[in-house]
């Protein structure tokens, strides 16, 4: 199914985009997830935004209509109380704010 093929296709290159430290991998259908352990607000966005741009890029080749939309959140070392559910739902959110202002950007917020 070529949907299959663009998810594996997708998943191979962010992989590629990121450093052997971090860890990315599908959370299903056509969401995904990247941690980048040890990297700040600034830094996240830079890898970010190479992974967005690098599917765009390759959704023109390919011409696939498709749209890269990234929700992130940080946590700094500090917090404690970040569950990895909650990580992923604010993350999530994040994502839908990128989804109503249009697609095809990169939404950060720290975790407060």
């Amino acid at each position: 199914m070529a949907g299959d093929e663009a998810l594996r296709v997708i998943a191979s290159l962010m992989c590629e985009q990121v450093r052997r430290t971090d860890i990315a991998g599908r959370l299903g259908g056509d969401e995904f997830g990247i941690l980048l352990p040890e990297t700040d607000m600034d830094a996240a966005g830079e890898v970010l935004e190479r992974v967005r741009s690098s599917v765009a890029k390759l959704a023109a080749q390919k011409r696939w209509r498709t749209s890269t939309s990234i929700g992130a959140v940080t946590v700094p070392g500090t917090s404690c109380d970040a569950t990895a559910e909650e990580v992923i739902r604010r993350a999530d959110g994040a994502m839908y704010v990128v989804k109503a202002a249009g697609k095809d950007s990169v939404q950060i917020e720290p975790f407060a």
